[in-house]
């Protein structure tokens, strides 16, 4: 009983804390069509990107594979911190 009696007590939200709150979700709501936009750009990117490499990588990646050596699997190995090193033979 006492606690209903609480509960009757405590007063109604005033119009301004109700304006306040329906301020700051209009900026989420704003703030979050903004992220959605932004999201839209990088992945409309991203597939042009995607697209370039598909039609042009082969090409660039034969013209470059002479710039780099090979490297034997076994003269590899991982350091603690996940990095791999490779070890020339001596």
């Amino acid at each position: 009983m006492a606690l209903l009696a609480l509960r009757r007590r405590k007063p109604a939200p005033s119009r301004e804390f109700e304006r306040d709150v329906a301020d700051r979700f209009s900026r989420l709501e704003q703030s979050i069509d903004a992220i959605a936009v932004e999201i839209e750009r990088v992945s409309e990117s991203q597939r042009f990107v995607t697209k370039v490499m598909s039609d042009r990588g082969p090409a660039l990646v034969s013209a470059r594979s002479s710039d780099f050596e090979r490297v034997d699997p076994q003269d590899t190995k991982q350091s603690p911190d996940g990095h791999m090193h490779i070890h020339a033979a001596g």
